[in-house]
């Protein structure tokens, strides 16, 4: 699962760079508007410090939350919710750090509404990158077809963790055991015993990994 994992990694770095970049572009412009109605800066120090301790509190908090990207069953209702939990340990971690800084914050409407500002733009921003990789992973270009040789509780998780990530490359055709595992085959094709998985693969080219939990005692099993 390597390759699955260096997927999601390059999705997290992607959305947290650009988490990073929406952070920074929204007070800039938020800024520059209230500076030219107000005539004065909401805060005491220069606008470059405040991006970096916005930026640092921000990066704290959301390796604290965790990521769900490669998870198929994540809605975008809590995708919100996610992004809402995460504002708000962002906020609150933010205004605890900025009272001990020594930075003198001479407006907080302004902060109330770049927060909020944020937030709406970060939900829009994060639904977008999960239909994007929805949509990606719908070609199914990436796929690489794979066989299950045993149907037990390793192989069932197994198969459960490559089906809830979006980012894995593996298409699970079937499996070969020596009788049908229910459990199993109401997700993965039971495909026949394990006798018949040397004609399978003579037939079925496109295959290009074979998973195998067979026990010691079914060891008289010889595959080519």
């Amino acid at each position: 699962m390597a390759s699955t994992n260096q997927i999601n990694k390059v999705v997290e770095l992607i959305v947290v760079l650009g988490d990073l970049i929406i952070l920074n572009f929204c007070l800039f412009q938020l800024l520059s508007f209230w500076e030219k109605i107000f005539i004065y800066s909401p805060f005491s120090c220069t606008a470059s410090l405040m991006m970096t301790s916005l930026s640092l509190c921000y990066l704290a908090c959301s390796a604290s939350r965790g990521k769900a990207w490669s998870s198929r069953e994540i809605r975008a209702d809590q995708l919100v919710l996610r992004v809402f939990k995460n504002i708000i340990a962002f906020s609150v971690f933010w205004a605890c750090i900025m009272t001990f800084s020594g930075i003198s914050i001479l407006s907080p409407l302004f902060f109330v509404n770049y927060f909020f500002i944020l937030f709406v733009v970060l939900c829009i921003y994060r639904i977008i990158i999960r239909r994007s990789l929805i949509g990606y992973c719908a070609k199914g270009k990436h796929k690489r077809c794979a066989v299950f040789i045993g149907g037990g509780n390793n192989m069932q998780m197994l198969y459960e963790e490559m089906e809830s990530s979006l980012a894995s490359i593996y298409e699970v055709v079937g499996y070969f055991d020596i009788c049908p595992n229910d459990t199993l085959s109401s997700q993965c094709p039971y495909l026949g015993s394990p006798d018949s998985f040397a004609d399978f693969m003579s037939v079925k080219t496109g295959i290009k990994h074979v998973f195998c939990s067979l026990s010691m005692d079914q060891g008289r099993y010889n595959f080519p």
